[in-house]
């Protein structure tokens, strides 16, 4: 599972919202940095704690479709490769999941 986060900045120099851009001379680094900073704190953590319990993990994959925006990686629903990743997400599981 993975998510793509995006920076809140505007940067001319590039089209891509997932790339944050340094200026060959570092003018712009403080900000890149401390944007970078702030998205990891928010964006990044919550993504982070959403997934921290197994069942959790394990409803995602039975039941929602990845997005370009939200987690992905986990090949379409019904697909062999999310059928496999749901049985080793079983297998890991307390019996309660």
């Amino acid at each position: 599972m993975r998510r793509t986060l995006y920076k809140t900045i505007r940067q001319p120099e590039t089209e891509k919202p997932y790339v944050w851009f340094v200026r060959e001379d570092g003018s712009n680094l403080s900000e890149v940095v401390e944007d970078a900073r702030s998205v990891l704190l928010t964006n990044g953590m919550a993504w982070f704690d959403e997934f921290t319990d197994l069942s959790r993990v394990l409803a995602y994959a039975r039941n929602e479709r990845d997005t370009n925006t939200g987690t992905h990686g986990l090949g379409g629903l019904g697909s062999p490769h999310r059928a496999k990743l749901i049985a080793d997400i079983e297998a890991a599981s307390p019996p309660s999941c």
